[in-house]
């Protein structure tokens, strides 16, 4: 073995995620001999081997050049004519540049800058097309925004491919849907399936498994369900990790064979409970915690429990507890034989919960059937399920319902108890390092369109109050020429006549003057007003962008550390491996260089 032949071999370890991982565990325990072993065992192909000169050997030759990404808004939808309008008219693709509140049709528009678009109100149809994810339908969701989901074919122009990718039609104006065309095949309909989360404690299965786990966690977990819940149920394995000593994967299986499934779960530590997401749950199932049985052993308890009807195996939460699982028709048994006494009363003993809520704020001390009747008085129906300290004198309890609770909070002698939903908060954040920056653009948008419409909302004030002062004006001087007729018919003195001429004169000019006092006062409170708010903006927009490049400046510095301290490991485990002097046994021998 060379010591060429050996850098290339350390070069090609520290490009395996898994063996680098495992590098660096035995450079920091010490093993400096397995560190050398685990390096002579990893294979150097034939492209990282160095060659004794020849054609195409030269600087930069052989490496393979990351492709360019198509951003999202350069790709097309296909076929043209798949978006119309309320009165069913065509809309075309319009590109993200000239989207804004006054255009008309649809546009593309990315994870990072859909959010931008989202206060548009347009009264054209408009509308804008995002990738399907989890962080968009979140955000979505927590600003109430109503979209539309469907898989659309989208085109790459660079690459001159179609591919399907699901997406979210999103409307900023008026009415945009997909347009309703003739299907050109039908398909069977497929088989409906459901998602199934499997946990596995990696100390119940057998050792050869367990090295297996350690070489490829997703190939050993597919091959234990396969064995466990056979293979013509097991349609898709995905999601496969390790944690905590616990092999986690999801299996999607058809929906005839979910209660089966859910039988099998305890013997030989392999769980599995109904994977929940946005879509409602399949079988409802009714949980009994092991700290509310009778029996204390858990081996007689599940022997007990499995001879009852409805029995629906094991449940293990995230934290590794287990309960017994019943469905909704051998429950209300399950929990009389199995329960411990006065834990139910008969109207909540069959109560299936299918919402989970904390009840915050009940003295500490509570049992649970006095929660339980304590709730039943103010309307709602609940089964207990643990409870934990909120301080020195009050808990919180987390109790199941299949009904949604009377309100927010109720009142008792003391203090409020208030009742929140389980689970973890939809609200944003309000802390300026975990939120998304603001864009500058945007502000600056918002604050132009504040100041064109005080504008015009002044400039209408002042038209109309002119107009309704001319009309006034113009009524009281034709009134003051019916006087004056009049009184020019009637015999009297001339001086008369003319003093009562001149006082409505002056009355007129006297009530214009107020008029005009007043609007002078009011246009200059609102422009004050508007010069408030515009350096208020002003204000904001700039510490929106001095915080965007903080944010920046910390990012780059990050980046900057990462590959300073990667670069460091690489150094220090090429450091050990040539001071180690650690060569494998001669009975082995080196693979030879192509």
């Amino acid at each position: 073995m060379n010591q060429q032949w050996h850098k290339q071999a350390a070069k090609a370890l520290l490009q395996d995620s898994a063996r680098k991982q495992r590098a660096q565990e035995l450079f920091e325990a010490g093993l400096l001999f397995d560190l050398g072993k685990l390096i002579h065992d990893t294979p150097v192909s034939s492209a990282s081997t160095p060659q004794s000169g020849g054609k195409g050997t030269g600087k930069g030759k052989g490496k393979s050049r990351p492709s360019t990404r198509t951003p999202w808004a350069d790709l097309t939808p296909r076929p043209a004519s798949i978006f119309e309008d309320g009165a069913k008219n065509p809309l075309s693709v319009i590109s993200i540049k000239v989207a804004h509140a006054a255009a008309k049709g649809v546009f593309l528009a990315g994870v990072g800058e859909f959010e931008s678009f989202l206060d548009i109100t347009s009264n054209s149809p408009l509308a804008m097309l995002v990738p399907q994810t989890p962080k968009v339908r979140s955000i979505l969701q927590s600003r109430g925004v109503a979209f539309a989901e469907r898989l659309v074919a989208l085109h790459d122009p660079n690459s001159d491919i179609t591919t399907p990718k699901p997406v979210f039609l999103i409307t900023l104006g008026g009415s945009v849907v997909f347009a309703e065309a003739t299907p050109d095949a039908q398909f069977e309909v497929p088989v409906p399936t459901v998602e199934v989360a499997i946990d596995i404690e990696i100390d119940c299965i057998d050792p050869c498994m367990q090295r297996e786990v350690d070489k490829n966690a997703r190939y050993a977990f597919k091959q234990i369900v396969h064995a466990a819940f056979s293979e013509q149920i097991v349609s898709e394995c995905y999601s496969v990790f390790v944690r905590a000593s616990v092999l986690q994967g999801i299996i999607k299986i058809p929906v005839s064979q979910l209660i089966n499934v859910l039988r099998r779960s305890g013997p030989d530590g392999i769980f599995a409970k109904e994977k929940w997401r946005a879509q409602p749950v399949q079988l409802p199932l009714a949980l009994i915690h092991q700290s509310q049985l009778r029996e204390k052993n858990w081996d007689t308890a599940v022997k007990a429990a499995s001879e009852l009807s409805g029995f629906a195996g094991i449940h293990r939460s995230a934290t590794g507890s287990k309960s017994l699982r019943f469905d909704d028709k051998g429950i209300a048994k399950a929990r009389e034989v199995l329960c411990v006494s006065g834990l139910y009363s008969d109207d909540n003993i069959s109560v299936v919960a299918t919402h989970f809520f904390q009840v915050q704020g009940i003295p500490s001390g509570t049992t649970a059937a006095a929660l339980c009747a304590g709730l039943r008085q103010w309307g709602w129906t609940v089964i207990p399920v643990k409870s934990w300290p909120l301080s020195p004198t009050h808990a919180i309890w987390l109790v199941g319902s299949a009904t949604e609770p009377p309100g927010e909070f109720l009142i008792l002698q003391d203090v409020t108890v208030t009742v929140v939903k389980d689970g973890p908060s939809t609200r944003q954040s309000t802390t300026p390092s975990k939120s998304v920056p603001v864009d500058p653009l945007q502000v600056q948008t918002v604050v132009e369109s504040r100041i064109v419409d005080a504008e015009k909302r002044l400039a209408d004030q002042m038209q109309s109050m002119l107009t309704s002062a001319r009309l006034e004006f113009q009524e009281q001087l034709d009134k003051l020429r019916q006087d004056q007729a009049s009184v020019m018919q009637m015999p009297g003195p001339q001086t008369d006549v003319d003093a009562r001429i001149t006082s409505a004169e002056q009355r007129i000019t006297d009530q214009m003057q107020t008029t005009f006092q007043s609007m002078r006062q009011e246009f200059g409170q609102q422009c004050e007003t508007l010069r408030q708010e515009q350096a208020s903006s002003s204000k904001l927009l700039a510490d929106t962008v001095s915080h965007v490049r903080h944010i920046e400046a910390n990012v780059v510095s990050q980046v900057q550390d990462l590959k300073t301290q990667q670069a460091g490991t690489e150094e220090r485990l090429l450091a050990a491996i040539a001071s180690s002097g650690a060569k494998p046994s001669p009975s082995r021998k080196a693979p030879r260089a192509t």
